[in-house]
């Protein structure tokens, strides 16, 4: 399915380039910034699944379409559309055009017409639309002077048409200093290497084949030269040096195995380095012994050496930049809009347009006097937080229990919400006593391993206690020493902390251990 990102800019381009040749070849492109769509690139009428694009004047009030338009869909289908359901007044004018033009087939029960074409090269079909089509309609309408169709007038086109241009040329200027690339996949923050877990599985990249991409150490700030951290982005790689010297605005993003993106953060001045610098510095890494460091933590991690050693000091390192300029985001957001911004699963440094959305849970309905919205179960991702993959059973868990803390008064709460300030779920006694809920889908002690921490964080960072009970939940019962470690936490440290098992199928939440 192609983007509809794609669509707008490949037929304006088109546009632009016929007009090299024919001055008068005016548009209708989108008049007004409704949901920031015309300064997001979207430069025709239409919505996610179409667009719309007129070459007259003339609008059917009805429809609310134009009257003569050319539709692509985002599979690549298009046509060619007469619209007269508001203005039957045209319907005498579309008849002699569909005698010039044939190939129309009108609507059941309605007056609009269409012509479809073949196949999804709709590039190829919108030629004909501009270089046949369009010099029939325009013949026809100098003889027949329909009602409310006209051709379009230079300062109408000069209006908007020019405007939509010269937006669209900025884009492209704006694309030339700011970037966006694809990182190595890394469960350690970009400090060290992670190993194999979620790295590509196709062994054309260096991750594929070695089980570690050398930009696993971008962000290790324990290894910085003269105020510098020195690095590696493959998208920089290049034997002829061409960014060198040259000063971005880089988007990061990273994939995973099963092919997700994840935006990263970015860093707001990166500079490209040649190979004497990268020579240069791989000396100074050498002689500091963290050359060691790094082929050690490749080793620790089994990862394949030889990906490290078989890389020459020239190409070792093609980027520097400084640390206050990197803004990385506290957790991985899931990109939505992948088609517009990522044109290839390459490491490539790509132009980056300025408009990365992100994919949000599909939220479903739930009761009054609640806070949050039960999470999507669907195997998508909305964010990826380092630590774990994305679960949706843990989502699935997570709807459960938030129901049966709202609808069964025997566990005593009058308020719970869900996914409030990070936390899985929180429950409100009558009295006004908090208490958390951390749920965790692993065996019981490693639940309790992973969510005391964070629990703990949710609970009195930075100094203050806003829960009374810490419960960590998962659908395994604890054995005898994880109970006995839970009784010395409470007594040794005086922390509040309870595991909770919970049954989903039985609808059943355990005492407290």
């Amino acid at each position: 399915m192609a983007s509809i990102y794609k669509i707008h800019q490949q037929l304006l381009k088109r546009l632009i380039i016929g007009r090299e040749t024919d001055s008068k070849l005016f548009f209708v492109p989108r008049k007004n910034n409704n949901s920031n769509r015309l300064s997001r690139g979207y430069w025709f009428l239409g919505n996610d699944s179409y667009v719309f694009l007129r070459l007259w004047e003339g609008m059917d009030w009805k429809e609310r379409t134009g009257c003569i338009g050319f539709v692509v869909l985002n599979d690549g289908r298009c046509w060619i559309e007469l619209s007269a359901q508001g203005c039957p007044e045209v319907i005498p004018f579309f008849e002699k055009l569909i005698k010039e033009e044939t190939g129309f087939t009108k609507a059941e029960n309605k007056n609009k017409w269409y012509k479809y074409f073949n196949g999804n090269e709709y590039l190829d079909h919108f030629k004909y639309f501009i270089s046949f089509f369009k010099p029939k309609v325009d013949k026809l309408i100098d003889t027949e002077h329909p009602p409310h169709i006209a051709k379009l007038t230079f300062d109408e086109f000069d209006k908007y048409g020019n405007k939509v241009i010269l937006l669209y040329n900025k884009r492209k200027s704006y694309t030339k200093t700011h970037k966006i690339t694809r990182l190595s996949w890394n469960d350690n923050n970009w400090r060290y290497p992670s190993g194999w877990e979620g790295k590509s599985k196709d062994l054309g990249t260096h991750e594929g084949k070695y089980g570690f991409g050398f930009e696993e150490w971008l962000f290790d700030y324990s290894k910085m030269i003269d105020g510098y951290k020195y690095g590696f982005i493959r998208g920089f790689e290049s034997k002829k040096e061409i960014h060198a010297s040259k000063i971005y605005e880089l988007q990061l993003y990273t994939q995973n195995s099963f092919r997700n993106y994840y935006h990263v953060g970015f860093i707001k001045r990166i500079e490209g380095i040649g190979h004497s610098k990268s020579v240069e510095v791989y000396k100074q890494y050498e002689k500091k012994g963290w050359l060691n460091d790094m082929f050690s933590a490749v080793k620790t991690v089994n990862a394949k050496k030889e990906g490290f050693t078989a890389v020459t000091p020239e190409m070792f390192f093609n980027v520097r930049f400084k640390s206050s300029d990197v803004h990385l985001l506290s957790e991985l957001i899931e990109i939505a809009n992948v088609d517009d911004v990522i044109t290839t699963d390459r490491f490539k440094l790509l132009g980056f347009v300025g408009n990365l959305e992100a994919v949000e849970n599909v939220f479903l309905e739930e009761g009054k006097d609640h806070e949050g919205n039960l999470k999507n179960t669907d195997r998508i991702k909305r964010t990826f937080k380092p630590e774990q993959e994305f679960d949706p059973y843990h989502n699935y868990l997570q709807n459960a229990l938030t129901v049966l803390l709202r609808e069964d008064k025997g566990y005593g709460y009058s308020k719970v919400d869900i996914e409030k300030s990070r936390v899985d779920v929180k429950a409100f006694t009558p009295e006004g006593e908090c208490h958390y809920f951390e749920i965790k889908t692993a065996g019981a002690k490693q639940n309790v391993r992973e969510a005391l921490g964070q629990v703990m964080e949710y609970a009195y960072y930075p100094n203050s206690e806003m829960a009374k009970k810490l419960y960590v939940v998962g659908d395994e019962v604890p054995d005898e020493k994880l109970m006995a470690y839970l009784i010395y936490l409470r007594e040794r440290f005086n922390i509040p902390v309870f595991y909770r098992h919970f049954d989903p199928e039985a609808n059943l939440l355990s005492i407290e251990y």
